[in-house]
């Protein structure tokens, strides 16, 4: 069942900036971990950089961590936009040049086509078996992947995830997101969630309405979704499968 509510009575606790109010519960989280306590040797996944904490807390919850931070999926190189050139017809004229409305897309550069080729050829894909977690911690990482690549994700994260597997993620609900540092997410002992400035180069997000995001995750159904005061959306999803 899908529960969609904004976060109106208390402050999220996590400021963009990483200064703010002490971190707060967050209600899916704890959800997730009040599941995962009922399986026996749960299996979790955790795709963001690694943090001791957020080990720690679901080790305490009995499940086996699994943290993939050797490379942070958010950096992945996005193609560049390809440019257009416009097309010169007619005669010069006094007030100027005449021009057609049609524009014809040029060439990428030769020095940027090996990597861009390089990175389109290659899967989003891990090492793990089918079916094999309980859940999955992907943060934010769908919010700076381009669709093609996010739905790639979608699609593993599917494969990955055990009938009834839970997947917590983040993603900015904001129609125009500023270019900021990238997240870490760190939890406490008690559960909440802390936002930290993550070190390296600002990178833009991409804005999805609910439906648009909703739609990558095609094995998924989304048990809860909560517009945080910082304009995060908290998003709880269940694996179908």
């Amino acid at each position: 069942m899908l529960s969609f509510f904004r976060e109106g009575n208390r402050r999220d606790g996590s400021a963009r900036s990483g200064e703010g109010p002490a971190p707060q519960p967050s209600a899916a989280l704890q959800q997730m971990a009040g599941r995962l306590k009922t399986i026996e040797r749960p299996n979790l996944l955790d795709l963001g950089p690694l943090c001791g904490g957020n080990i720690q807390f679901f080790a305490s919850q009995g499940c086996r961590v699994f943290v993939e931070a050797a490379e942070d999926l958010r950096r992945l190189p996005r193609p560049a936009p390809t440019p257009a050139v416009t097309r010169t017809t007619g005669q010069h004229l006094a007030a100027g040049v005449a021009l057609d409305r049609s524009r014809i897309p040029a060439a990428a550069p030769v020095a940027g086509q090996g990597s861009a080729i390089a990175v389109a050829e290659q899967r989003i894909a891990f090492s793990y078996p089918n079916a094999h977690f309980d859940g999955i911690l992907l943060w934010d990482v769908a919010d700076y992947l381009l669709d093609a690549r996010a739905k790639e994700l979608g699609q593993e994260m599917g494969r990955l995830c055990r009938g009834g597997a839970l997947l917590l993620m983040f993603s900015d609900a904001r129609k125009q997101p500023a270019v900021e540092p990238l997240l870490r997410y760190r939890l406490t002992d008690a559960g909440a969630v802390l936002l930290e400035p993550f070190a390296g180069a600002p990178i833009v997000r991409i804005a999805r309405e609910n439906r648009d995001l909703f739609r990558l995750f095609e094995g998924f159904e989304v048990v809860k979704c909560t517009l945080l005061r910082n304009q995060l959306r908290e998003i709880l999803l269940q694996s179908r499968s």
